[in-house]
């Protein structure tokens, strides 16, 4: 008797559920989208998109959006062509009962911006994707340039292919400024030091400081973490001592040497 019960409780249950849907179903099918809620989650931090842009996107008529039942709203679809858009990291689109959808927005956050020997300009995000500058708003960091030779076109979703191989990785220019950039982004002692990236001729390369008048020669990309950790000390322990502005250039070209040449 008690699993009598149970049983008829359960199919009461799935029957609601059947009833519920289909009652959700046909709302849908009979209220029209009238109203986008977009939440750009990172806004305080980059202004890359801005809700009248995505607002204009999701007009176009072909997508289906305003003034169409919400069941003919393709999310998946939106999805995609948001994602497509150079400062957009990712993009999710809910449909609610009530005549209104929300786009949740994710940017991406450049690390590094390249200034390549033509002076044409782009930036790096942090998983490594190229992303064209904005007209509407300008990042303020790191900065590489110098002799990059790299002829780069941002376009939408291009990421740059760095070999797994190491000796591949030594020769490619943009993949040694991503290394880099990443490892001062996600530091908080360099990334509020360091300023500026250098690539000489020789693919050398030097870095140029926020605090002091000296120049920071790093030499090839090899060993760069020692080669920071190095100075990082040293700044520590001894310029805070003899002072900020008493050398020209800080050579850490040499393993685990640290050549001072005063002014």
């Amino acid at each position: 008797m008690k699993l009598f019960r149970k049983i008829a409780v359960w199919l009461l249950i799935a029957l609601y559920l059947l009833v519920s849907m289909g009652f959700v179903s046909k709302r849908k099918n009979n209220i029209l989208v009238e109203e986008v809620e977009i939440v750009v989650l990172d806004s305080v931090k980059n202004q890359f998109v801005n809700e009248k842009e995505i607002e204009q996107l999701l007009h176009k008529d072909e997508l289906h959006v305003f003034g169409f039942p919400e069941a003919e709203v393709n999310t998946k679809q939106l999805e995609s062509l948001l994602s497509k858009e150079p400062g957009i990291r990712r993009a999710e689109v809910y449909t609610g009962i009530n005549g209104r959808i929300t786009v949740e927005i994710d940017q991406r956050d450049p690390i590094v911006r390249i200034i390549n020997d033509r002076g044409y300009s782009y930036y790096l995000d942090e998983e490594g994707y190229i992303m064209p500058l904005s007209s509407n708003y300008t990042s303020h960091l790191l900065v590489a340039n110098g002799a990059i030779e790299e002829e780069i076109e941002p376009r939408n979703n291009q990421k740059i292919a760095c070999s797994v191989d190491k000796e591949k990785i030594e020769k490619a220019v943009l993949c040694n400024i991503y290394r880099l950039s990443s490892y001062i982004y996600h530091d908080s002692f360099w990334r509020s030091q360091i300023e500026q990236i250098y690539i000489t001729d020789k693919q050398h390369i030097e870095l140029i400081p926020r605090v002091g008048a000296h120049q920071i020669i790093l030499g090839d990309i090899e060993d760069y973490e020692i080669k920071l950790r190095n100075l990082k000390a040293f700044y520590r322990q001894g310029l805070n001592n003899i002072g900020w502005n008493k050398y020209n250039k800080i050579n850490l070209e040499f393993e685990n040497q640290i050549i001072c040449t005063k002014r």
